[in-house]
C-alpha cells in the first residue's frame, strides 16, 4: 500500500504501524515479545522505536533511553489508571 499510495497518516506512520503488526504477529505465533504493558499491545513500542532509529539513526544508547522514558511514562499511567483491556478496554492497553 505504502509504495503504490499515498497514506493520509503519511509514510512514517505506516512504517511504524509495519513494524507495531509485525510485533503482534510474533505475539499471535505464540512468539517470545515483550509485554508493554499487555501482549495486545506489545506492537506500539517497537513500531515506533525501530521507525525512530531508521529515520533518525538512533544510537543503541538513545534507543535504550527511550525504552527507560516509556517505561517512566507507563509506570505513571499504571499508578493512576488500569491498563487492563479487560477492565479498561483496548483503549486502556495502548492509550
Amino acid at each position: 500500500y505504502n509504495e503504490h499510495y499515498h497514506a493520509l497518516s503519511g509514510h512514517d506512520m505506516v512504517e511504524a504501524l509495519k513494524g507495531a503488526i509485525s510485533t503482534n504477529e510474533v505475539n499471535a505465533a505464540m512468539g517470545i515479545i515483550c509485554a508493554t504493558p499487555t501482549a495486545g499491545s506489545s506492537g506500539t513500542i517497537p513500531g515506533i522505536l525501530f521507525k525512530l532509529e531508521k529515520t533518525h539513526g538512533l544510537t543503541q544508547a538513545q534507543m535504550i533511553d527511550f525504552l527507560f522514558a516509556a517505561a517512566l511514562c507507563g509506570k505513571i499511567i499504571a499508578n493512576n489508571a488500569s491498563v487492563a483491556g479487560a477492565i479498561g478496554g483496548c483503549q486502556a492497553e495502548v492509550g
